[in-house]
């Protein structure tokens, strides 16, 4: 009995013994490092361009059974029927690529297949992704690590919960990079794709290979520094169509120009992107549906919609406008960019009106209104100050035939003039200078071939577009009476020659 007490006690003492050693050796676990019973944290969104949640793979690492430590955002997998690697923090003493810690399995004896993943959600379908990952492997000589990075575009949970790992088989439209040749040296693996819906799995994988020579292999893989991220299409421009023959995904088409921009419009058959590609040129230009004749394009909007806006600017006078409504979706495995029928839509003409201002109480942003006369013509300027816009002047004229009293409304059958009133719509002006589409912050327009003893009635107007409407100012209503004694009622200003 006493034998068998100094036993006991002796093995105490080892095992105490073995424990500080391990201490002085810096292998004691740290418990930022490793935490017992927490569960891996949501995928989602990172701080930054990297979508991954913890693509650094970080500490705190949650435990799973039967003593594996997974880096938190993450969930372990293997390939069912196959041996189980463990996983484990790289802690000191192991190598990792950047900040405090890597992902690391391993097993003695038996290769394997297996890995860590994610599902990255409220991502954006059809759309470009690049995920990157550094890999490291090591063992004897003649492994090839077989390590590669996959993203699957339908955003498929590989595992039900973080206490399970093992798989059938891996979703087969998952998209992989090449794989890592190299040993004992860290290699970035990169692959790009589009996803088919809001949702994507990140993967990682390895499934080392080694000769049947006799030797007991070890092997280790090693993840670190992992990284989502959303890019843009080359020119900021969709893949072009497999086939320019319309499939009828798109429909309604519809183009309104709108000072010097062009609303266009159209509706799609399912959740798609918005874009329009088009070229500015002569009203006589022909219409093809080949690429090359579509220079430009709209600003890409990815949302998913059924019912698509988009708008060209900076068109002038006389403009036609060629062009293509295009909108990218989820296809059968793939994404497909659908295009309409090629459209041909006239820019406004300088005979045009801009549209009428939302209240006719002068809201300010038109300044520093003057009027000049010279011989039988009436110069207007006036400024918008941090408002570059259109320009015109709309106004009545009232002869000697029909006496002007300011304090009544004008009702003159054949130009039906405005109203003295501020607040009165002018809407029903019977004139209007030519529309200058240009975007100016100071503004000219003249009034031509007048008469002694004429009355002009005039406002100006000046709109620009924001976001897909036309935002118009309008000025107080202004008289000035032509070759009498009594002054016009604003300021005059000589004339300036136009910018």
């Amino acid at each position: 009995m006493r034998f068998i007490q100094r036993s006991i006690w002796r093995m105490m003492g080892v095992i105490l013994l073995s424990i500080v050693l391990l201490g002085d050796a810096g292998l004691t676990l740290k418990a930022s490092e490793l935490s017992g019973e927490a569960a891996p944290l949501p995928a989602g969104p990172a701080q930054g361009s990297n979508l991954l949640a913890n693509g650094g793979l970080e500490p705190p690492f949650y435990w799973q059974s039967p003593n594996h430590y997974i880096a938190h955002g993450w969930n372990r997998w293997w390939i069912h029927g196959t041996v189980l690697p463990e996983f484990d923090s790289s802690r000191t003493g192991r190598p990792f690529m950047e900040g405090e810690s890597s992902q690391v399995y391993f097993k003695w004896g038996v290769n394997y297949t297996a890995g860590v993943y994610q599902v990255v959600e409220n991502v954006m379908p059809c759309m470009p992704y690049r995920l990157s990952a550094w890999a490291r492997n090591e063992s004897l000589s003649g492994v090839i690590p077989r390590a590669r990075v996959g993203i699957d575009p339908h955003g498929t949970r590989l595992t039900s919960g973080p206490s399970e790992g093992a798989v059938l088989t891996l979703p087969a439209a998952t998209v992989w990079s090449r794989e890592q040749t190299q040993m004992f040296v860290w290699e970035e693996l990169t692959v790009q794709t589009e996803p088919m819906a809001n949702t994507l799995t990140a993967i990682l994988y390895a499934s080392p290979w080694n000769p049947d020579d006799g030797r007991v292999f070890y092997f280790d893989t090693f993840w670190d520094a992992a990284s989502l991220t959303a890019l843009s299409f080359p020119n900021g421009r969709l893949p072009d169509p497999t086939s320019w023959t319309p499939s009828g995904f798109i429909y309604n088409v519809s183009a309104t120009p709108i000072l010097d921009s062009m609303l266009i419009t159209w509706n799609t058959a399912q959740p798609a992107s918005t874009q329009v590609w088009y070229t500015v040129g002569s009203a006589n230009a022909a219409i093809s549906g080949e690429t090359q004749v579509y220079a430009s394009a709209t600003a890409l909007d990815a949302t998913p919609v059924t019912y698509h806006r988009a708008i060209v600017s900076g068109l002038q006078t006389g403009d036609t406008l060629q062009f293509v409504a295009a909108s990218r979706r989820p296809g059968s495995g793939t994404c497909v960019t659908e295009v309409s029928a090629p459209q041909l839509a006239n820019a406004s003409l300088a005979t045009d009106r801009v549209p009428p201002p939302s209240s006719w109480a002068p809201s300010g942003a038109i300044q520093n209104l003057a009027t000049n006369l010279i011989s039988d013509t009436l110069f207007v300027s006036w400024e918008t100050p941090g408002f570059p816009s259109t320009t015109q002047v709309w106004y009545d004229i009232i002869t000697d035939t029909a006496p002007f009293s300011p304090t009544s409304a004008m009702t003159y059958t054949v130009y039906f003039p405005i109203a003295r009133v501020d607040a009165v719509d002018r809407s029903r002006s019977e004139f209007s200078t030519d529309l200058n589409l240009a975007l100016v912050t100071y503004h000219q327009a003249t009034i031509g071939n007048l008469q002694d003893g004429d009355t002009v009635i005039l406002v100006a107007l000046s709109s620009r577009v924001e976001g897909f409407q036309a935002v118009t100012e309008v000025s107080e209503s202004v008289h000035v009476e032509i070759g009498r004694s009594m002054e016009a009622d604003m300021p005059s200003a000589p004339p300036v020659l136009d910018e």
